[in-house]
């Protein structure tokens, strides 16, 4: 199965925004990805998100 592009945002509770695509063959798995990648970066608490998937 072949990897698509996933446009992932994020807002976390300092309201820092995120904005970038993920490489992943099913939306589970780019949800997964992209919410690793926002924690790394992420500003405020982990607890609350608001989050956006869309298929690229």
């Amino acid at each position: 199965m072949s990897n698509a592009k996933w446009f992932f945002t994020c807002t976390d509770t300092s309201g820092k925004q995120q904005y970038f695509t993920v490489a992943a063959p099913d939306k589970i798995t780019a949800t997964r990805k992209g919410r690793e990648r926002a924690e790394r970066n992420a500003a405020g608490s982990l607890t609350r998100w608001e989050c956006s998937l869309k298929r690229a």
